[in-house]
């Protein structure tokens, strides 16, 4: 994704602005092939908005994978918009197409990296296999996911610290979110009498994202 100035190879370049050229319905044009026209018109322009879509996408996230490291390195202060269109070759005033400032390319930051942690703990929880042993697992991935990458881990403790007028820390945010599962997994490990079950299932489901 670091490579932000090559499309993919299925989707053409990124053009902005207005598609000229497309002929309209006039004299001389059936009801029929008129509305034919229409509804070929509206599938392009939904394939376009999907492809779009997609373009905008990478180009978030290839933006996020240069910038998180940035964030973690220098520190939320330090870290400067050109420093991150640099690395990626990019003019600054393209980052500001995709993030309306350095504030919300921090938390995209942030939320990028609890949606990649939670990705991989679930996977292994939701394996297939006992209990325990998928909560084990899950354990293994939370542990690897942050030994395998510490610059998220940082940018969790700067937005707990920088930014103390936030309502709830992304972290939390993430964890709160998903109890559900955790809570439905340790209720049937109390209904099979393998765990004790005067233990509120809510409390240990804390320990988990």
């Amino acid at each position: 994704t670091g490579n932000f100035n090559s499309a993919p190879a299925t989707t053409p370049p990124i053009r902005f602005g207005i598609a000229w050229g497309e002929a309209s319905p006039g004299f001389g044009v059936s009801a029929d092939q008129a509305d034919g026209g229409r509804l070929s018109r509206m599938e392009n322009v939904e394939t376009r908005t999907a492809v779009s879509t997609e373009r905008r996408r990478q180009r978030r996230r290839a933006i996020v994978d240069v910038a998180a490291p940035i964030f973690a390195d220098a520190g939320y202060d330090g870290a400067e918009m050109d420093r991150v269109a640099a690395q990626l070759g990019v003019a600054k005033g393209t980052l500001y197409l995709y993030f309306a400032g350095k504030q919300d390319l921090f938390f995209a930051c942030v939320d990028e990296g609890m949606r990649r942690m939670q990705e991989a703990v679930h996977a292994a929880r939701d394996q297939p296999g006992d209990p325990f042993e998928r909560i084990s697992a899950a354990v293994r991935a939370y542990l690897t996911f942050f030994d395998e990458h510490p610059h998220f881990v940082e940018l969790f403790i700067q937005e707990r610290a920088i930014f103390r007028d936030r309502k709830k820390p992304t972290y939390f945010e993430y964890r709160d979110a998903n109890r559900g599962a955790w809570r439905d997994l340790y209720a049937g490990l109390q209904t099979q009498g393998r765990i004790r079950a005067d233990l509120p299932v809510e409390q240990i489901g804390r320990a988990h994202v």
